[in-house]
């Protein structure tokens, strides 16, 4: 990078110095040019004209580098030629808003100065919530206002212009919750409305309720109560294949038996069953737990401490009285009262107390997970509060960690705070199957454009490979261009060049696979939320700017001065010369 020489600030100390070292040196130069000594007059010279030239306050100034503008709030920019242009700049400046992330994949990283004051006055949110939710659970919309002032409202409304859930705060941040009643797909609609109760925004939300697989229970309890028994009442409305038994005497055991012999995912004991377990029976248990089974043990009954400590390295205290007993409210609003054996924290302990919940603790164990619960009594909220207990047991059942393994796993996070927009590309990503394809289609099942991550242009109606993308470690993704509003299915499918051949078009289609991924997405329209659009401008500009530090794109700053040691060198090396011509 070239630059030039410029006369920075004058002081008074370096004129004086200047004006010195010019007068002695010139006097030097004649004195010695009279006695007809040229060459020790221009050795003096040289000297004097470094020494000046050190006392002088120059500046090596960068010039101007090439810069390019891209001013955000212009319509339809050109792409193409916008990458080609600052191809050659080596800054960028950008006034409005900002870009998408869609749109900053496709130019090259530069240095970025960011106008802020040239962005938009109006209001900007963050809206935090998942497309596609299992039924039973409780979907959760986040709303974050930065210039909230006073109290403002978030509504969520059904597509018959019902208000389902509504949240009023003075907060940043407001969440509303809502229980969806069917597993179906919905486009619902939020309204965010201000301390003046006018509208700041509203648009669209989109919730695919699924049918959860069904989950597959053991359970073992070495004696009966009101606590298991309403558990086994909530497995059974839930539909869980449940295999139950239950010892109610010496020699007398209640069972039942699941409707088909599967493999559970969720092993649920009392204590008490737990301890009178033969080692290697309890030793087979732990070996399936950490193969990636859960294990959920009801501690109320627990008797000897021993053998929680030496098995899981699980400290219990017992309470010494029942004055010490302790009564609870969860987040779900279920009352608890605590047992005899509570868990305590030892030191470097694998166990994890909630601090929130101190009647769970949980640790894990190989592939799988372990969880204590401390706690009775829930079965009072069968009657009481129904509703409330399903959401409970769903929490547990959730820090169980009890999942099915996938060939491909998909990177739900990006919809939970991205927003797919039509004629703006979008990346399906996920992880496990390498030689996979994924084909989208729209509702109606028609084939839609795409393509890999690579690819600038679409391919209508072609399956494409699944390819690696550097930004995302160990993931595959697929991108594509959706043309318009509206839901989009997606499914993984084998890369075998003649699947279509080999598959019956007019077999039904396998829903909930486990062998291959497969969801949905819903893509917004243009006009859709302006406020969640222009932050998400705002954060993907702010990444982009991330990527190239200012320091690395400089080589000198302005008003740099220049460095002393040559010019101190040179009058050294004449004046040096110059001694030794006088002692010869």
């Amino acid at each position: 990078m070239t630059g030039i020489l410029v006369m920075g600030n004058w002081s008074w100390w370096s004129l004086a110095a200047v004006l010195a070292i010019a007068a002695v040196g010139s006097i030097s130069a004649i004195l010695y040019w009279r006695r007809a000594r040229r060459l020790d007059s221009l050795l003096i010279a040289c000297a004097s004209v470094s020494l000046t030239l050190l006392m002088l306050p120059l500046e090596y100034q960068r010039k101007p580098e090439q810069e390019l503008l891209i001013d955000s709030r212009q319509e339809h920019l050109d792409f193409a030629r916008l990458r080609s242009q600052l191809m050659q700049a080596n800054t960028l400046r950008l006034q409005g808003d900002g870009l998408f992330a869609s749109e900053w994949r496709d130019l090259p990283p530069k240095k970025l100065i960011w106008d802020k004051s040239s962005w938009s006055t109006a209001e900007s949110l963050s809206l935090t919530f998942s497309q596609q939710i299992s039924f039973g659970r409780v979907f959760e919309l986040t709303v974050e206002r930065p210039q909230a002032r006073g109290e403002w409202r978030v509504q969520l409304i059904a597509e018959n212009q019902q208000v389902l859930a509504e949240q009023t705060g003075k907060d940043a941040s407001i969440s509303v919750r809502w229980l969806p009643p069917v597993a179906e797909r919905m486009v619902l609609k939020a309204r965010v409305l201000d301390e003046k109760n006018q509208l700041i925004d509203q648009g669209p939300i989109p919730l695919d309720v699924i049918a959860m697989p069904e989950l597959r229970v053991q359970g073992r309890f070495a004696a009966p109560s009101f606590d298991t028994q309403t558990l086994n009442q909530l497995l059974i409305q839930s539909h869980a294949v449940i295999d139950w038994q239950i010892q109610i005497g010496k020699d007398l055991v209640r069972r039942e038996t699941a409707r088909t012999e599967v493999e559970a995912d969720l092993l649920v004991q009392d204590a008490a069953y737990f301890e009178q377990m033969p080692v290697p029976q309890r030793t087979q248990v732990l070996a399936q737990i950490a193969a990636g089974r859960s294990l959920l043990i009801l501690g109320a009954n627990a008797q000897q401490a021993a053998v929680w400590k030496n098995t899981l390295d699980l400290n219990l205290r017992q309470q010494a009285s029942v004055a010490e007993e302790q009564e609870w409210q969860t987040p779900q609003a279920v009352h608890l009262h605590s047992v005899r054996w509570m868990p305590q924290s030892a030191g470097q302990s694998a166990w994890y107390l909630d601090p929130v919940q101190p009647w769970l603790a949980s640790r894990s164990w190989g592939k799988g997970k372990i969880v204590w619960i401390a706690a009775a009594g829930w079965h009072q909220a069968l009657i009481s509060e129904p509703q409330a207990l399903k959401q409970w047991w769903q929490s547990l059942i959730d820090q169980s960690a009890v999942t099915r393994a996938q060939s491909w796993e998909w990177e739900s996070s990006q919809t939970r705070q991205g927003m797919p927009l039509a004629g703006q590309s979008w990346q399906i990503c996920g992880r496990g199957n390498t030689q996979g394809q994924i084909q989208i289609s729209t509702e109606n099942g028609t084939s839609e454009s795409a393509t890999d991550s690579s690819t600038d242009s679409a391919t209508k109606g072609k399956r494409l490979p699944l390819r690696a993308y550097a930004a995302k470690a160990e993931a595959q993704c697929a991108g594509f261009w959706p043309i318009a509003a509206g839901w989009y299915d997606w499914q993984v499918v084998s890369a075998d060049e003649n699947a279509d051949n080999k598959v019956d078009k007019n077999a039904p289609t396998v829903k909930n696979s486990t062998e291959q991924g497969e969801g949905a997405l819903y893509v917004y329209a243009a006009t859709d939320w302006p406020t969640w659009q222009r932050q998400l401008k705002r954060i993907a500009s702010a990444a982009y700017g991330q990527q190239i530090p200012d320091s690395a794109n400089t080589l000198a700053r302005p008003g740099q001065r220049l460095p002393a040691w040559p010019f101190i060198l040179f009058s050294m090396l004449c004046l040096l010369v110059l001694w030794r011509r006088e002692q010869a």
